[in-house]
C-alpha cells in the first residue's frame, strides 16, 4: 500500500475502474452468448434481434475503451457472417461427398481446410476460387 495520499487515491480509483470494467465485459460476453444461442436455435427473428443488441453492445464497448476498435469491427464482421451463414440451409447440411473435397462436418457447421489460403470464415463453406473450397 502506498504512503502518498494521491497514490492511495489512485489505488482506490483503479479498483473501482477494474470492477466496473469487469462487470461491463461480463455483460458484453453474456449478450454475445445470447446471440450465439439464438443463432444455434435456428430462430431467424430471435437471431436478428439478438444480433442488433450484440452489435450495439460491441459498439458501446469500443467507444468506452473496453475493447479495441479493430477488435470490435472484427467481432461485428464475424457475427454478421455467422448470422447469414448460420440461418441458411446449405451451411447446416453437408453431403457425404464433401468429405473427399476437403470439407468435413463439425457440430452442424462446416470447416474449410483451405481457409488459411482463401481467407474464408471457419464456419462457412468458403466461396473462393480454390478447387474444392466451394
Amino acid at each position: 500500500m502506498p504512503n502518498i495520499k494521491s497514490s492511495k487515491k489512485d489505488v482506490i480509483s483503479s479498483k473501482i475502474a477494474y470492477e466496473r470494467n469487469k462487470a461491463e465485459k461480463t455483460a458484453l460476453k453474456t449478450i454475445i452468448k445470447k446471440f450465439d444461442a439464438a443463432l444455434e436455435s435456428g430462430d431467424h427473428a430471435a437471431a436478428e434481434a439478438a444480433h442488433k443488441v450484440a452489435v450495439k453492445a460491441v459498439d458501446k464497448a469500443a467507444l468506452k475503451g473496453l475493447m479495441h476498435k479493430n477488435t470490435a469491427a472484427r467481432r461485428k464482421k464475424h457475427d454478421s457472417a455467422s448470422e447469414q451463414d448460420g440461418l441458411t440451409e446449405n451451411s447446416l447440411k453437408i453431403s457425404p461427398s464433401d468429405y473427399s473435397e476437403g470439407v468435413f462436418s463439425f457440430v452442424g457447421k462446416a470447416h474449410c481446410f483451405f481457409r488459411a489460403r482463401c481467407g474464408g470464415n471457419r464456419y462457412t463453406l468458403g466461396n473462393c476460387s480454390i478447387p474444392y473450397c466451394r
